[in-house]
């Protein structure tokens, strides 16, 4: 199986619901496609009943009494179908082009992925037909991406380098719609409640509110729990296997960035590596962890090399920053990062006027502005659309980086 990583901001919109047991039921331990009259009898009702011109159906079990697939094929559409033991359709994914993306989504990608290749994409629907989100599958750097985002164009998550059934018919690459590209449909994926958790992963979030999940399968089978928390003003989205361990921790301050600075005395491996080779003899003098969020975005060290002292920055993957705005050995002093609350006035105009261009009825929350030794570097606006909150942030330009469900 493929290395996996999963970076989110929030879930992907499938149906899933909770069913008891029958004999109708695959107990298939891998993503598979199965014959109709190994369906349960209600979902091949449903899906007749809803697609009477339908051309091709392939019928999937995503979790075992509880979830089924249908990727169904007509002479002008391609739709994925998920749906309860019941018959009752939960969602639907029609595939779309390109170019029928919000804004904001392509805008995201290209900044993310400059000169990715487009795959695939489709448009989430309820059962009421309201449009709950979007599905982008790309390719970049030779690696696999499937990246999801809500009704507005707010990211979700990222899956990299996950697949689902070889050779499948679904909306995915080398699927039945026309952008197909590899042999492999995407890992199908279900939202899930706090309960549907097995108990493992429930211990694992202890102390934490849960907001909502996601399940994610792979073609060998193996499943993914993806969950929404929230602590302390902080959304978190973690990603846990069934034994309940760790795989992917990503954090979301929900009251804007926090930057921080603190002295280190014991530098990292790779940063002393490199220091014995291009500053034989050093000593260390100071070193100051600069973090976003509680991340480390970058080191800087100042050491004293035969009298003299040499500054170096290094960025988050310990890597020499070459050219940090002075040569590293102009013992430049540390970086002074500012951040300042602004008003809805204050915003840059170029970012206010993307917002309204791209998020109509947008409500303004608050906005930050963060500086770098006089620079702003960043700007973030956090606000609400309908009944959901957003984080949007923008470099120092002023260009759209991207807008985050928080």
């Amino acid at each position: 199986m493929k290395k996996l990583i999963i970076q989110s901001a929030g879930i992907i919109f499938l149906g899933f619901a909770a069913a008891s047991c029958s004999k109708e039921d695959m107990e298939a331990t891998s993503i598979q496609s199965v014959n109709q009259d190994q369906m349960p009898t209600a979902v091949v009702k449903a899906v007749t009943s809803t697609y009477p011109n339908a051309t091709t159906v392939e019928y999937s079990v995503i979790a075992t009494n509880s979830l089924y697939n249908a990727d169904v094929k007509t002479s002008t559409t391609s739709t994925s179908v998920v749906l309860n033991r019941n018959g009752k359709i939960r969602e639907t994914a029609v595939q779309i082009t390109q170019a029928e993306l919000p804004k904001t989504i392509l805008d995201y990608l290209n900044g993310k992925y400059p000169n990715y290749t487009f795959d695939n994409a489709s448009k989430k629907t309820d059962s009421l037909n309201v449009v709950k989100g979007y599905r982008v599958e790309l390719t970049f750097n030779a690696e696999k991406y499937s990246n999801f985002f809500d009704a507005n164009g707010g990211f979700l998550a990222e899956i990299k380098g996950m697949v689902g059934k070889p050779n499948g018919m679904g909306m995915g690459p080398g699927g039945m719609g026309p952008g197909g590209k590899n042999k492999d449909k995407p890992a199908p994926a279900a939202t899930i409640t706090e309960a549907d958790l097995p108990a493992e992963v429930k211990a694992a979030i202890t102390g934490y509110t849960f907001k909502t999940g996601v399940l994610i399968v792979d073609k060998t089978g193996a499943k993914l729990y993806h969950v929404h928390l929230e602590k302390d003003g902080t959304v978190y989205n973690l990603t846990y296997d069934e034994s309940g361990k760790l795989v992917e921790k990503s954090s979301e301050n929900a009251k804007g960035a926090d930057v921080t600075k603190a002295t280190i005395t014991t530098l990292p491996d790779k940063i002393k590596a490199y220091l014995d080779a291009n500053a034989k003899g050093w000593t260390l003098q100071n070193a100051v962890a600069i973090s976003k969020d509680a991340v480390i975005i970058h080191y800087h060290v100042v050491v004293t090399v035969s009298g003299s002292s040499q500054t170096y920055m290094f960025d988050n993957d310990l890597n020499l920053i070459v050219n940090p705005g002075k040569g590293p050995k102009d013992n430049q002093p540390l970086p002074n990062v500012v951040v300042t609350e602004l008003t809805k006035d204050q915003i840059p105009g170029a970012v206010s006027t993307y917002l309204t261009s791209n998020y109509a009825g947008w409500t303004f929350v608050k906005a930050l502005s963060i500086t770098k030794d006089g620079a702003i570097i960043e700007t973030e606006v956090f606000f609400t659309l309908g009944d959901k909150k957003y984080k949007s942030e923008f470099d120092g330009t002023n260009k759209f980086l991207s807008t985050k469900v928080l």
